[in-house]
């Protein structure tokens, strides 16, 4: 189950780093007026910085480190969290697409970690 655990969390942290590159090429490459919103930039390193703490808690995960199984359950949860707000806030069957694959991965990723901590 460590295994499975260890894909869920790159997933996280790759396709969370995908999403900052993704909104920082969007709003740099729109015409128009920005709205009230944060910049671009900032954003993409508030996505980075959560993508690489995702990535160093799997990490310590695949090393074995007792300290990372309640960081990664968290980033779990949070990610359902994620999937709960992303078909509300978005319009259209992409969102939805997106909050389904955002609440198996985390799914997954949860169950994986509770097996891990039972055979332990």
């Amino acid at each position: 189950m460590r295994k499975v655990a260890l894909i869920c969390g790159l997933v996280e942290a790759v396709g969370l780093l995908a999403f900052a590159i993704s909104v920082l090429v969007k709003e740099t490459s729109a015409t128009g007026v920005r709205g009230s919103g944060p910049h671009p930039l900032v954003l993409f390193i508030i996505f980075l910085i959560f993508a690489v703490a995702i990535a160093l808690v799997t990490r310590a995960l695949w090393l074995s480190q007792s300290w990372a199984k309640t960081p990664f359950g968290l980033i779990q949860v949070f990610a359902l969290l994620v999937f709960a707000y992303l078909p509300l806030s978005g319009s259209g069957s992409l969102a939805r697409l997106g909050g389904a694959l955002v609440a198996g991965v985390s799914l997954t990723g949860l169950f994986a970690l509770v097996k891990m901590r039972t055979e332990n």
